[in-house]
């Protein structure tokens, strides 16, 4: 399993995301919040999760 290091501004940027959203839809900005945080989630218990990048033609990308 990975595990996915959120930085500081990642959380700060979801979060005015949600602030956004909640005049519109105070339900749908937690929502959308709960939805990312979720996909997150995924990744970290699947990383292979995905399609192949194309022009790399290879699924794994490295530094």
């Amino acid at each position: 399993m990975v595990k996915i290091n959120w930085t500081r501004q990642a959380i700060e940027d979801i979060y005015e995301i949600r602030e956004y959203y909640r005049p519109r839809s105070e339900k749908y900005a937690e929502q959308l919040t709960d939805k990312i945080f979720e996909k997150a989630d995924n990744l970290e218990q699947y990383p292979q999760i995905g399609r192949m990048v194309p022009e790399l033609e290879r699924r794994r990308l490295e530094n």
